[in-house]
């Protein structure tokens, strides 16, 4: 067996400690193309995730003014078994101490709500309960192009006066009712 006459010493600047190991660049971090990239990532995903909540607060006020038209449709059952007649309001007209707004206040309301006599009725015998979204005395701020204004009537009727105008409630209205 050959012993090589010369041999570096196991610390000396020809035989560094760390020989054979990979070498680590000085400077750590991020590159510019991998910020770009995680950026485009968490853009996209908020893009994703605030089109799904806008869909969700539509919704919501959907249902603040379906409920409302119930809450309402009651009162003037309860109005009818009293005075064998409806009573027609707005915000002009506060009648009876009936609530026109959706919400706590006219502010926080999606809707506006109103009573009127059914087309072609008398208002004692049938009455038309309609939700306004986002007129001037209730929230301007929302919209709803889908469904627009929601009606019912003592009848039962359920209708809706945006892109789903004339659709009655059941298959082809499960998006407004």
């Amino acid at each position: 067996m050959h012993t090589p006459v010369f041999a570096p010493l196991p610390n000396s600047p020809c035989f560094p400690r760390d020989a054979g190991r990979p070498r680590r660049p000085s400077n750590t971090g991020f590159t510019l193309l991998e910020l770009m990239v995680v950026l485009a990532l968490v853009g996209l995903l908020a893009g994703f995730g605030f089109k799904s909540y806008q869909q969700y607060v539509l919704r919501m006020k959907r249902v603040e003014g379906r409920n409302a038209l119930y809450l309402l449709m009651q009162q003037q059952e309860r109005y009818f078994s009293q005075n064998n007649s409806y009573l027609p309001f707005d915000e002009a007209l506060q009648a009876g101490g009936l609530k026109w707004h959706s919400a706590d206040t006219p502010a926080a309301s999606a809707y506006q709500l109103q009573a009127a006599a059914c087309d072609g009725d008398d208002i004692r015998h049938c009455v038309k309960l309609s939700a306004v979204p986002g007129s001037a005395v209730v929230n301007t701020g929302f919209h709803d192009p889908e469904c627009g204004t929601l009606t019912l009537n003592s009848r039962g009727l359920k209708t809706q006066a945006g892109r789903s105008e004339g659709k009655t409630a059941g298959p082809g209205s499960a998006v407004c009712w």
